[in-house]
């Protein structure tokens, strides 16, 4: 939860009058509300889990990179689950066919009418996000992921574009052990969770889903801003807690409770300067950005 609420990402988007914050809320409701339905099966669970999926395609179209993922792992589960028989696979496969129909008739209905305003705004934005994917969109991609905080400067004599290579001396080597720590974190969540077979599961929403979004954008020749990328770190953390649980769990206490908030304390001071920079200035003139979208996203405006 500290890993979360201290990242810039989670002040800037959070706050965002658009599908981010409501995704970021669901996020995490999703993979609990999941978890309650394998552990229990109960008939509540899988209807809240159709509910919350349906609020958050509603909310952020693109979340289905993450839900094709996410329901092929959880009927994984399902199928695979070691603790229960043939008819309980069976009872729950339905539940899980039913939840996933029952979502699927609502977001027709919703999103159907909007279609035709989709592929005019693909078709009208191909062209600004079209480009290569380099070596420093990677860089800035796992440090905007790790830290909240690009790797590279983005706008040259522009006081607020905050980067790390920029940094220097000890703030320098305090990001670099950050961003290994972070690293190390959701390997070892990764490891344990692989290692579990009622968390097997979680490995194709957490990993798999970014790999099949970068995999479409490459194919599709575009470069993606890195902000896409906030949609699968709640499930980093959900590997990282992982990791500290288990790190918990480990002896002697005294030198993981030591570890365990250095990783904070690196944490908090390496993403304290763009935290405090969203915090004094404005990110985006909303007036200007809805008057922007407007003729594209409302079928009735008069351009």
């Amino acid at each position: 939860l500290l890993l979360w609420v201290v990242h810039p990402w989670f002040l800037r988007f959070t706050s965002d009058a658009r599908g981010y914050s409501m995704v970021l809320l669901c996020m995490p409701l999703l993979f609990g509300i999941a978890g309650r339905a394998l552990q229990t099966g109960a008939w509540r669970w899988w209807l809240a889990l159709a509910a919350v999926q349906t609020f958050c395609f509603w909310s952020y179209f693109a979340i289905f990179y993450v839900l094709i993922p996410f329901q092929t792992g959880l009927l994984w589960a399902v199928i695979s689950a070691s603790n229960q028989n043939n008819a309980d696979r069976v009872v729950q496969s339905a539940r899980w066919l039913a939840a996933n129909l029952l979502s699927a008739l609502v977001i027709i209905q919703l999103m159907a009418p909007l279609l035709p305003q989709l592929l005019d705004f693909i078709r009208a934005s191909g062209s600004q996000i079209a480009g290569r994917v380099g070596t420093e969109w990677w860089q800035d991609a796992a440090a905007y992921v790790f830290t909240g905080t690009p790797w590279n400067e983005w706008s040259s004599g522009n006081p607020l574009s905050i980067c790390l290579s920029e940094r220097r001396g000890i703030a320098f080597g305090i990001a670099i052990f950050t961003c290994f720590l972070f690293a190390v974190l959701l390997l070892t969540g990764a490891l344990r969770a692989a290692r579990q077979s009622q968390c097997r599961w979680l490995i194709l929403p957490v990993l798999g889903a970014p790999v099949v979004f970068i995999a479409h954008m490459l194919l599709a020749g575009i470069k993606p801003y890195h902000w896409y990328l906030l949609l699968y770190y709640p499930g980093c953390l959900l590997l990282a807690g992982m990791a500290l649980q288990r790190m918990q769990e480990a002896k002697p206490r005294v030198l993981v409770r030591a570890m365990m908030l250095l990783t904070a304390a690196g944490f908090i001071s390496t993403t304290a300067e763009k935290r405090t920079a969203l915090l004094e200035h404005p990110i985006e003139p909303c007036r200007e950005s809805v008057a922007l979208t407007r003729s594209i996203m409302n079928p009735r405006h008069p351009a």
